[in-house]
C-alpha cells in the first residue's frame, strides 16, 4: 500500500452513488494524484488490511461498516488474524471510502470533504502569496 506525498489511494466501492461522486470530488483536486483501488474488482490482503487500520488508528474491527446488513457478531469475536482474513475475503463489509495518504489514512464521511480540503489548499497558497507580495512591497 505504497502511496507517495502528492498521491491518494481512494478505496471505495462503485456500487454506492455517494462513494463514485466523492471519487469524482477526489480526482478534481489539484494537488494530489488519485490511485483508485474498487473492491468490487480489486483485492486487499491481511496485511493490507492491518496497515490500513494503523493508518487510520483504529482497531482492526473497525473496518466493518457500522450499519452492514448482516449480523457480524460471530466474525467481530474472531482473533485478529481470523477476522482480518475474513474481511479481505468480504470486502463489501469494508467501511469506505477511504482515502490513503502517504503517512495516514481517514474515512470519507461526505463526498464534499475533499473540496473542503482542496479550498483550504487553495486559501493557504493564495495567503502565502499575498504575504510574499506585502513584503515585497515593504
Amino acid at each position: 500500500m505504497k502511496v507517495s506525498e502528492k498521491e491518494i489511494l481512494f478505496i471505495y466501492n462503485s456500487a454506492d452513488l455517494q462513494q463514485r461522486e466523492a471519487l469524482a470530488y477526489a480526482k478534481s483536486l489539484k494537488h494530489y494524484v488519485i490511485k483508485e483501488l474498487e473492491i468490487q474488482k480489486d483485492q486487499l490482503t491481511q496485511l493490507h488490511l492491518a496497515t490500513l487500520a494503523k493508518r487510520l488508528s483504529v482497531p482492526e474491527k473497525d473496518l466493518i461498516k457500522p450499519d452492514f446488513e448482516i449480523p457480524v457478531s460471530g466474525v467481530l469475536d474472531l482473533d485478529t488474524n481470523d477476522f482480518l482474513d475474513y474481511l479481505s475475503s468480504n470486502l463489501r463489509m469494508l467501511r469506505t471510502p477511504i482515502a490513503v495518504f502517504h503517512d495516514h489514512a481517514i474515512f470519507i464521511e461526505s463526498p464534499y470533504a475533499f473540496i473542503k480540503e482542496d479550498n483550504i489548499n487553495s486559501t493557504s497558497n493564495t495567503q502565502t502569496s499575498k504575504t510574499i507580495r506585502q513584503r515585497d512591497e515593504d
